[in-house]
């Protein structure tokens, strides 16, 4: 009676010290990535807010102007998710010229300075193409890879798609996970002429895999805590529960 007592005591407790901790694992780690997502949606929203401030707006309204004339004459557009091929290289040559300009480097060097001072793997201008429903690079921060030459063409997520109608609206902060650009949190802002329309939208992209890869290592480190937690738990509960409960029963039953 005394093992049989005790055995179930020690797994009654084992399991309910299990589940408490498992509980709480589960809601600590909702609630990080809540604040976590937050946090970083709150700093792309700025950045792009920052970013349409900032740019020379009257650069701005002539390159939207030259690049977006171009777009619309070319009849062969290919989008970026043709990127590298023979069709894409020859869309991407109609625009050829437009890197040089003055407008081009001005509002580019006032890009890349608020990249460079945030935690954005890019900062970047673009316009919309109502009738595609795609968004057009203007001017990139990016270097390397992961640069977008003027031109390239960008699909816009169907939960975006109500800035087509109202173009005030903008991008409210958003995270995507695509095989081109990898996982993002996203933001743009919209872009004003002197006469208050909206030329372009200034954009700005943070990476979320250094992000989640710190989570998941965070949620390790906190399920190993638990697991010795629930041991340490477990054991404290069977010595005082044996101690005041079992032991006692015991002695009666003896005793009887």
């Amino acid at each position: 009676m005394k093992l049989r007592l005790k055995g179930k005591t020690a797994l009654l407790i084992l399991l309910f010290a299990m589940l408490l901790s498992a509980v709480a694992l589960i809601a600590s780690v909702v609630f990080m990535n809540r604040v976590i997502d937050e946090h970083y949606r709150e700093n792309v929203y700025m950045l792009s807010q920052a970013a349409a401030l900032a740019v020379d707006r009257e650069a701005s309204v002539r390159l939207s102007k030259e690049i977006m004339d171009i777009y619309r004459k070319t009849e062969d557009k290919v989008p970026s998710t043709e990127w590298g091929s023979p069709a894409f290289n020859a869309y991407l040559s109609h625009y050829e010229g437009i890197m040089e300009t003055e407008d081009y480097r001005i509002v580019r060097q006032k890009l890349v300075d608020i990249e460079t001072t945030s935690k954005a793997s890019s900062v970047y201008l673009f316009a919309l193409d109502n009738d595609d429903l795609s968004a057009i690079y203007l001017v990139d921060s990016a270097e390397g890879d992961d640069f977008c030459p003027p031109g390239c063409i960008d699909e816009v997520f169907f939960s975006n798609y109500e800035v087509f109608s109202d173009p005030e609206r903008g991008f409210p902060p958003y995270i995507t996970d695509t095989e081109e650009y990898g996982w993002l949190v996203t933001a743009a802002t919209p872009v004003h002429d002197a006469d208050g329309h909206v030329i372009c939208y200034a954009g700005a992209d943070i990476p979320m895999e250094l992000i989640r890869a710190r989570q998941t290592r965070f949620v390790l480190i906190m399920a190993g805590l638990m697991v010795l937690v629930t041991i340490i738990i477990a054991l404290c509960g069977v010595t005082v529960i044996h101690h005041n409960i079992v032991g006692p029963v015991t002695k009666l039953s003896v005793a009887a």
